[in-house]
């Protein structure tokens, strides 16, 4: 509980530290070598630089910047969770512009964790089908699925989902599984 205070304390520093540290009052500011730069002359680069919690930060700033509430994220040592954001507040407009100008900017795993994680996802959907949700989606190439209303009001989704997640964290992707 003291760590997520803590945490929730310090990232709003963490930001405002990148806001003075990112905006350009670096050697080779507004150069085009894909790095974003604040008035937009070059454009992001998408191969992921810094660690995932430095990727979350950058990501929430964009996001904020564009008017999104995003939440505060959550990283672990090899994962992150992205702060949750009220869709229906925001508006679709503004949400789908504020996505495709951060886009760039979205954390990215390593090759290898990124697979397993793919994998992990797949394991999931076969895991949510055998345990009867038959339509429940595969991930895409990302890893992500986007699941219809109409499952998540079941209610045996929940209980479900619990269950496959506690299935997945104990799967292990095989070396051949990821081809």
């Amino acid at each position: 509980m003291r760590t997520r205070l803590l945490a929730r304390a310090v990232l709003p520093l963490l930001l405002a530290a990148c806001a003075g540290a990112c905006t350009g009052a670096h050697p080779g500011a507004g150069s085009d070598d894909g790095v974003a730069t604040v008035d937009g002359t070059s454009r992001p680069s998408t191969t992921a630089t810094g660690s995932l919690q430095e990727q979350a930060i950058a990501y929430t700033r964009c996001m904020r910047e564009h008017g999104v509430p995003l939440g505060d994220p959550e990283v672990s040592a090899s994962s992150i969770r992205m702060g949750p954001v009220d869709k229906a507040a925001v508006g679709n407009d503004k949400l789908v512009a504020a996505e495709a100008a951060c886009a760039p900017l979205l954390p990215q795993l390593p090759p290898a964790e990124a697979a397993a994680k793919v994998e992990k996802s797949r394991e999931f959907s076969r895991c949510m089908r055998a345990h009867g949700f038959p339509d429940f989606p595969d991930p895409d190439a990302d890893g992500r699925a986007v699941v219809p209303d109409a499952i998540r009001q079941s209610p045996r989704y929940e209980e479900t989902k619990r269950l496959c997640d506690d299935q997945v964290r104990s799967f292990t992707p095989s070396p051949a599984a990821s081809r």
